[in-house]
């Protein structure tokens, strides 16, 4: 049977229609998640939910459509060149090409709102002071660590529209209000980051996250704290040294073109250097055992990302140390856990979830 010209034409749309699916399934067609968020997975259909599944099929079909990473960075750089603009809410262009957070507390904490009240405080302070009874024997051994937002310290190349209202933050009262209520001690070093940007950038431009200088001038300040005595390291005596070109996870999360990505892996080299450690990298967990070390306590940190660059300094200064994922507590149990010295590091953005996350660790 000869087939009739609307017939080829309705094969051809259904060909056009199925083309990208079949090349997906060519090597190098899979969807990667570049977003910081879970992709939709395919709906349960039962009795049920079934009215609620083509939108849960159809957001399926959206976030794993074949070369879906390729059409958003055309997009991407279009809107990025055209309007120096992101199609994407978690993130905030800001001037001269940087990009903000505006996940978690990120705004809140810009904005400086909402502050916490004085009962959360009180109870945040409560647990702290449990946990520093459990984990140390020596109180001058525990130190709260907060690890400021990019968006404190270089709040300069923020949209003007994101100026504080209040003046404070969130962090800042918390700070104050532990140490006005206690000898529990507590390291925010916001001071020393906007100081110690005049020597090195230590945020990247396209990630939410410090970089080696960042984290050295932390873990100063952390050190510091813990050895009143001691004289802190200025970044403008260590060697700086660039490596290769860093996307950021900002970046990643508005499809911008390798193009637009301007930071390079930053190491930090003239502190310790010459202290040998073993290390054991675990998915969650981090061992280190430097004899040499120049304090010869074990360490025990919880830390979330902020502390990974932190880790190779500490690594070094103390004789055993212990790093502690915040997601291992999730489904672990801190006993068999400890250390001489006990941080509990967490970026500021996350604040508001401290309650809960001591919750876990007091479990």
């Amino acid at each position: 049977m000869k087939l009739k010209t609307e017939h080829l034409l309705v094969i051809c749309f259904f060909l056009l229609l199925l083309l990208p699916n079949l090349a997906g399934l060519l090597p190098g067609g899979e969807t990667v998640n570049l977003e910081k968020r879970e992709l939709a997975s395919w709906p349960d259909i039962t009795p049920e939910n079934y009215e609620e599944a083509p939108a849960a099929i159809e957001n399926y079909i959206n976030d794993h459509a074949p070369f879906r990473n390729e059409m958003l960075d055309l997009y991407a750089e279009a809107n990025w060149k055209l309007f120096h603009s992101v199609d994407h809410a978690d993130v905030i262009p800001g001037k001269d090409g940087w990009l903000f957070y505006a996940g978690g507390d990120s705004v809140k904490d810009t904005l400086g709102l909402p502050v916490f009240a004085e009962e959360t405080m009180e109870e945040i302070l409560g647990k702290l002071l449990e946990a520093r009874s459990r984990f140390v024997s020596d109180p001058a051994a525990f130190v709260l660590f907060i690890a400021p937002n990019k968006e404190q310290v270089y709040r300069e190349y923020l949209p003007d529209a994101y100026a504080s209202v209040t003046g404070t933050c969130a962090a800042e009262e918390l700070v104050r209000y532990i140490r006005a209520h206690s000898d529990l001690k507590v390291v925010y070093p916001l001071e020393e980051l906007k100081s110690g940007k005049e020597i090195s950038r230590l945020y990247y431009k396209t990630d939410t996250h410090w970089n080696r200088a960042g984290g050295f001038l932390g873990t100063q300040a952390l050190l510091g704290e813990l050895e009143p005595e001691m004289k802190a390291v200025s970044l403008a005596e260590m060697e700086l040294e660039q490596g290769d070109i860093w996307r950021g996870d900002l970046a990643d999360m508005a499809h911008l073109p390798d193009s637009e990505a301007e930071d390079r892996w930053l190491s930090v080299n003239g502190y310790l250097d010459d202290v040998e450690c073993e290390e054991t990298p675990e998915p969650l967990l981090y061992y280190g055992s430097a004899p040499g070390a120049p304090d010869g306590r074990t360490l025990l940190m919880v830390r979330d990302s902020f502390g990974e660059n932190m880790m190779p300094w500490l690594l070094r200064y103390f004789r055993k140390s212990t790093f502690v994922h915040c997601n291992y507590l999730l489904d672990e149990t801190p006993d068999g856990l400890n250390g001489d010295v006990f941080v509990y590091e967490i970026v500021e953005r996350n604040l508001s979830g401290l309650n809960e996350y001591l919750n876990r660790l007091l479990k």
